[in-house]
């Protein structure tokens, strides 16, 4: 037992020295290995050290190679952008200078098709579809403006035509290692829309300049297509389309909406690319521009009222006005009693496709060469005050699709002027004699006031969120035309085209004035006839030849009296010099010599002014472009004297019946004004006209001009004369003269042009529609008085023109008035 416990007790002696043995063991056989892996270590770790080095020293010199490379290219291209960067104002200078300073650009909204011609020089050669071709040039000695002295045109997609793109070098010579570089840039003004309005659905015309395929539409054409049809990349950023409930022409010649629905803003897009290249460089850098400009422009039915004087608001009664609307001088309103209040809303329901801040501004014109600057104010320009209390109500702009705010006041606290020592409105009107005779516009007395600062940005009370309903804004003017005829004369305005210089009077030889003829060294082709004295004189008259419709209305001519000559109408009798066509002061001295009877001179004058005298005769000729004589030649030619004094005689003048003794001469009796306002006659062959000297119709038109036409009349289309002032000063026209009408134009035509040598073809078309505005009515009443000559035969014919032998003859002739059978002879004679 007690051995067993011993062995039992010497067990864990066994195991740990077993244990410690076995570790030694293996420490051994450990320790032997490393020591003779310690025997090569130093060659394998500069080797792998030496790799590393190369590696790192590698990777350092190509990133500082890499580097050095960038920066001389990311220089380069600096180099080369700053090079194209002249290129783009270039092309912006262009752009500025077609819609500022080109006389050439026509009135309205200037088609894609207009903007192209208007910059190019290859136009109406070759398939171009729509182009018109009209503008080729400005004038002979600069038949190319769009074209730099160092510039010169490129054909930029290869068809063989120069288009609307230029390359200039340029080189900077303060840098001794500078080298030329090559710059072309182009100016595109087609998109899409356009192109799809010029294309017929499901065609394929093979054209020079334009991408057109049947197959697929240029929207989904490649870019490079898109780039061969110089069609710009995109179309105005800023457009909307439109919404299911406001549908609408998106496009106009080119130009798009930029508020869905609303037709009177829209936007064109220019798209300009620089190309610039360094040739003569090994590296061969190249750079690439593009610079998107998009023009908007406000359609003339935007504005509700245009005023190029001083928009003055008056209410008699409550006023209620929805809309733009603009002066180029100031806004002047009133309200001076409750029931005669002002009401400006916006222009429509703030549902509504056109409701917009731009719809329904009001807007007072800015003058930067005269420092002028319109004004909103809240006074009456007739008593020449600024008056207190509360003014119109002005709805204010809240946001698309919301509620305007709508209780904004015009007070004199709030309006724009903060008067010093002006004494009343007045001080701050545009001065008209400077408007009319200068074009000018300016205050009367421009430092009489001062302006309310708030209005200088978005403080004043007339503005929400930036949006201002009354803001001052240099609205470009609408052509309206000089206010006269295509006569290739000066006047009554003294400026023809803000754009150039050429037509402004003030810069023509000290002794031209308002009548002379309109001389320039310009062959600018405006109108699209061969006259080059053309201008803008007489603009939307040469435009209705091209290619539209002219009404011209004569001068009237008056036949005397039908009641007897100096018949009295008040009292029903005859006295001297009591007939209404005696001059105005002859008859009321006369008739009134003490004003008790008639009035005053102006009352007078108005009531000469606005009597209608039977016996007269008055004509129309009309004219139509697609005429045979192409617009220059009357097409027919229209009674057109009304008589609108009672409702009988309107009645009669529109009522035609036949003369007596025929059943086909129409009835036009202008002695007795009955049948005269609407029949239409047959105009005179062209070539009566060609030999004026001598023929019967050259006769009849000088007798007409010398009886009533004055020698010295016929202003502003001719040069006035003014007599000696004082008592024995005469007035041109002279007064009794004119009487029968002023037919001074038509003698001045004889006087000066076919009396001189000058042909009829050589006159201007508002010298030859004088001509045959004369002849129409000079036919009508030949017409008329063969007629009744002819009515006279028929009724005398058996030499006994008793009544019972009249009374025969109207029995015999009921069959071309079945209506007055059984009736009384009176109705008869009246018929």
């Amino acid at each position: 037992m007690g051995r067993f416990i011993k062995k039992i007790w010497q067990l864990p002696q066994v195991a740990l020295k077993q244990f410690a043995s076995d570790i030694l063991r293996l420490a051994f056989l450990l320790n032997r290995p490393r020591r003779l892996a310690q025997k090569g270590f130093v060659l394998p770790t500069t080797v792998l050290l030496t790799v590393m080095v190369a590696l790192t020293v590698t990777a350092l010199t190509y990133r500082t190679f890499i580097r050095s490379e960038q920066a001389i290219g990311q220089r380069e291209q600096q180099v080369i952008v700053n090079a194209a960067t002249p290129a783009i104002d270039r092309a912006k200078a262009k752009i500025e200078f077609l819609f500022r300073k080109d006389n050439r650009l026509p009135a309205g909204l200037p088609s894609s098709d207009i903007l192209y011609d208007l910059m190019s020089t290859k136009l109406g050669t070759g398939n171009f579809v729509g182009y018109t071709g009209r503008y080729s040039q400005i004038d002979a000695a600069n038949p190319d403006p769009y074209t730099l002295p160092d510039e010169t045109r490129v054909d930029i997609n290869g068809d063989g035509v120069l288009d609307n793109a230029w390359k200039f070098d340029s080189e900077d010579k303060s840098q001794p290692d500078s080298k030329v570089k090559t710059i072309v840039y182009s100016i595109l003004v087609d998109d899409e829309v356009k192109l799809a309005e010029r294309t017929p659905p499901g065609t394929s015309i093979a054209l020079p300049r334009l991408y057109v395929n049947a197959n697929r539409s240029l929207k989904d054409a490649a870019s490079k297509d898109k780039a061969n049809s110089l069609i710009t990349r995109t179309g105005p950023l800023a457009t909307a389309q439109a919404s299911p409930s406001c549908q609408g022409s998106l496009s106009e010649g080119g130009w798009q909406v930029v508020t869905q629905g609303n037709s009177s803003q829209l936007q064109k897009n220019f798209q300009i690319t620089a190309f610039v290249g360094n040739d003569s460089d090994v590296n061969q850098t190249f750079e690439t521009l593009e610079f998107q400009q998009s023009r908007q422009a406000a359609r003339g039915n935007k504005w509700g009222a245009w005023f190029r004087y001083d928009l003055d608001i008056y209410a008699g009664t409550n006023f209620h006005w929805n809309g733009a609307m603009h002066s180029d001088g100031n806004f002047i309103v009133d309200q001076r009693q409750a029931n005669r209040r002002t009401y400006l809303h916006m222009v429509s329901s703030p549902n509504s496709c056109v409701y917009d801040n731009d719809t329904s501004e009001i807007t007072a014109g800015v003058e930067t060469d005269t420092n002028f600057q319109g004004q909103f104010i809240k006074g009456f320009i007739k008593t020449n005050e600024y008056t207190s209390g509360d003014g119109p109500t002005v709805h204010v702009f809240n946001g698309l699709r919301q509620i305007p705010i709508l209780n904004r006041i015009l007070t004199a606290a709030n309006d724009s002027v903060n008067p010093q020592g002006a004494s009343g409105p007045y001080d701050l009107a545009v001065n008209p004699l400077k408007l009319f005779t200068e074009d000018v516009t300016e205050n009367i007395n421009p430092g009489s006031f001062q302006r309310n600062p708030d209005w200088n940005g978005t403080a004043h009370t007339f503005c929400q969120n930036g949006d201002c309903r009354m803001l001052n804004d240099p609205v470009s003017r609408p052509f309206v035309d000089d206010f006269y005829r295509a006569d290739d004369r000066w006047g009554p305005k003294s400026r023809y085209d803000s754009r150039t210089e050429d037509y402004d009077i003030t810069n023509q030889p000290a002794n031209v004035t308002i009548g002379d003829p309109i001389v320039t060294t310009s062959t600018s082709n405006l109108d699209g006839l061969t006259n080059p004295l053309t201008g803008l004189d007489g603009y939307w008259e040469r435009q209705a030849i091209q290619k539209g419709l002219r009404l011209i209305v004569g001068q009237r001519l008056e036949l005397g009296n039908a009641n007897g000559w100096n018949y009295d109408p008040r009292t029903k009798t005859t006295l001297a010099n009591s007939d209404p066509l005696y001059p105005a002061n002859a008859r009321k001295t006369t008739l009134a010599p003490t004003n008790t009877v008639i009035g005053g001179d102006h009352e007078y004058l108005q009531r000469k002014a606005l009597r209608d005298n039977l016996a007269a005769v008055q004509g129309m000729v009309v004219y139509h472009y697609d005429h045979s004589n192409s617009g220059q030649f009357p097409a027919a030619c229209v009674a057109l004297t009304a008589h609108p004094g009672t409702r009988q005689t309107i009645v009669d003048s529109r009522t035609f019946g036949t003369w007596l003794g025929s059943t086909t001469a129409i009835k036009t009796d202008f002695l007795n004004g009955k049948g005269t306002n609407g029949w239409e006659f047959e105009f005179f062959n062209p070539s009566a006209f060609t030999g004026l000297s001598s023929s019967n119709l050259g006769n009849a038109l000088r007798n007409l001009a010398y009886f009533a036409g004055d020698p010295d009349g016929g202003a502003p289309s001719f040069k006035s004369v003014q007599d000696t002032q004082g008592a024995n000063a005469v007035v041109h026209p002279f007064p009794y003269m004119a009487m029968w009408g002023d037919f001074s134009p038509l003698r001045r035509i004889f006087d000066d042009y076919l009396d001189q040598g000058v042909s009829y073809d050589n006159l201007s078309p508002a010298d030859q529609a004088t001509l045959h505005s004369a002849a129409c009515s000079l036919g009508m009443l030949a017409y008329n008085l063969k007629s009744a000559e002819d009515e006279l035969a028929f009724l005398n014919a058996d030499g006994s023109p008793s009544l019972q032998s009249l009374a025969a003859k109207l029995s015999a002739a009921a069959t071309t008035n079945p209506a007055l059978v059984g009736s009384p002879l009176k109705d008869w004679l009246a018929a």
